[in-house]
């Protein structure tokens, strides 16, 4: 599956396993090819409608489910790495939503801790079950909560 940054360029590949049933560890690989930029997936649906917001998620999958609804981007894991949230505040982010899988809450916390001031403000969300496994009714319930915290904003 293609990495695609900000610019639609192709900056890397996540070669993904799909053979649940053994539980294959590790269940993707990241393989960069393009250093000059954060290895940020945006999906194309993102890249079309960003606007000042966006849901930061874990994996390749879910970014692409979801960016069919909202705009969101990809970390390829759990971790806000070094540049990251320079870059998206570069690109006009305002307003970042992390939705980390439900496994990862701590974690959210604590990214939140480390980039609150590059942006206006960042809100977690609290995911009830993985993006990528979402049926078409959670995931637009998932939006109508987006849509709720920007309102509180």
């Amino acid at each position: 599956m293609k990495m695609r940054s900000y610019e639609g360029r192709t900056i890397g590949r996540v070669l993904r396993s799909y053979d649940w049933l053994k539980k294959l560890r590790p269940k993707s690989i990241n393989v960069v090819e393009d250093r000059s930029v954060p290895f940020i997936h945006f999906p194309d649906s993102t890249r079309k409608s960003l606007t000042n917001s966006v849901v930061c998620v874990e994996d390749w999958c879910s970014a692409e489910k979801l960016s069919a609804l909202y705009p969101t981007i990809s970390l390829q894991g759990t971790d806000f790495r070094n540049g990251f949230a320079e870059y998206l505040a570069g690109i006009g982010v305002e307003v970042l939503y992390i939705a980390l899988d439900n496994d990862a809450i701590a974690k959210q916390y604590k990214i939140k801790k480390d980039i609150d001031f590059f942006f206006q403000s960042v809100i977690l969300m609290r995911l009830h079950k993985d993006i990528k496994d979402m049926n078409d009714l959670e995931l637009k319930e998932f939006t109508v909560a987006l849509a709720d915290r920007e309102e509180e904003q």
